[in-house]
């Protein structure tokens, strides 16, 4: 539960970035505030916003034009090292629309827009401590020392007592609803629709965010819990998940392994399995000593797969009839059933226990003659003196 929880304020709280930033003067305050600069003209920006659908197509948050620059901003709220490809799509897809096919044909050369790519990070994970650039030459597979192609972003942490808080108030505030849906739904356990509206009363009584909540507030409640593509990001951390594995050993000690795999079974299925096995497992059990036995009703020929370590010692019978035993997943033992309802009987012994006996019986004997043998052999001896 506590995952999906996290899912949902993280798309929760990009939505609301993106919706603050919709306003010119808000994107411009932030401008301001990243380059110390004091532009009031707000119809000098042109937005080139990316309106995708959903958090994880490649949509970014903010971006717009400004005397020939174009300005990128990308709020995230978990680690994401993969920032400057995203950005490198998003500028294809904002250059792709600013130049037609047409143009890229022409003799003279186009004057493109110097990009500039920014990232505001408030996850709770530690990745950036202030600030920091990352580039898309960290991502090549080999290390180059002049890549013919290089971004940079500019990655800012905006949590705590970021400087750039005080520089501008909108970014100060949306930060201020953050922490405190983020505190109610973490420490007091509410759930998140009642966080974001407890967290909205709250700052307009402080006299932040206003306008903002009074105009937008069905829409902040909304995306709270909206369009958050979580499929996308469990297919991710399942591709993720895939590159890691872990084996804990009980003891110190060199180990040496010819062949090793690692079986997995997806945790959405488990239950379903289990209910399954329920339904289509043995009936009328019955342990005595070193037999087993049950009835199992197959719906159609296949493998019983019984969750006993497969031995030699084993024997099967299925109506009366013997079976052959086969090895099963690895380390269980698996008995073919025919449609129907069958009588299954398990018998063990101990593999070379009856071989085992007649041996030691037949050594007994041989012991048995060899000492009348002797026996009668050494009164003999004594009769001749």
């Amino acid at each position: 539960m506590a995952e999906k929880k996290d899912n949902v304020a993280v798309k929760f709280k990009d939505n609301v970035f993106c919706m603050i930033y919709r306003d010119k003067k808000n994107l411009l305050e932030l401008y301001n505030a990243l380059n110390n600069s004091n532009y009031e003209d707000v119809d000098a920006l042109e937005v080139t916003t990316l309106n995708g659908g959903s958090y994880m197509k490649y949509k970014n948050d903010a971006s717009f034009l400004l005397s020939m620059n174009l300005y990128m901003f990308e709020q995230q709220s978990s680690k994401n090292p993969n920032m400057p490809l995203r950005f490198l799509h998003y500028l294809s897809d904002v250059y792709r629309e600013m130049y037609s096919n047409d143009l890229l044909h022409r003799r003279s050369m186009i004057k493109l827009p110097v990009p500039h790519f920014i990232t505001f990070y408030n996850g709770r994970e530690k990745w950036i401590d202030n600030e920091e650039i990352i580039r898309l030459s960290d991502m090549f597979e080999n290390y180059v020392n002049n890549p013919q192609i290089e971004l940079k972003v500019r990655v800012i942490n905006i949590n705590g007592d970021a400087a750039i808080l005080d520089r501008c108030k909108s970014l100060r505030d949306y930060m201020t609803f953050v922490e405190k849906v983020r505190y109610k739904t973490d420490f007091e356990n509410i759930d998140i629709r009642t966080a974001v509206m407890t967290a909205m009363d709250e700052c307009m009584k402080d006299d932040i965010l206003v306008d903002f909540f009074e105009e937008h507030r069905a829409e902040v409640i909304e995306v709270s819990i909206y369009d958050y593509d979580e499929e996308k990001v469990r297919k991710i951390l399942a591709e993720e998940a895939k590159e890691e594995g872990r084996v804990n050993f009980l003891s110190p000690g060199e180990y040496e392994f010819d062949d090793i795999s690692l079986i997995t079974v997806p945790k959405k299925d488990v239950l379903a399995r289990l209910k399954e096995r329920k339904e289509n497992s043995m009936k009328q059990i019955q342990y005595e000593g070193n037999h087993f036995r049950g009835v199992y009703h197959a719906k159609k020929d296949q493998i019983l797969c019984v969750t006993i370590p497969y031995s030699k010692g084993w024997k099967a019978t299925v109506n009366g009839n013997r079976t052959k035993i086969y090895k099963a997943n690895g380390m269980f033992m698996g008995i073919i059933m025919k449609k129907g309802t069958q009588s299954v009987k398990l018998d063990y012994e101990t593999p070379g226990l009856k071989i085992g006996a007649w041996i030691s019986l037949v050594a007994w004997i041989g012991l048995g003659i060899y000492g009348l043998y002797f026996e009668k052999y050494r009164k003999k001896l004594l009769n001749q003196r």
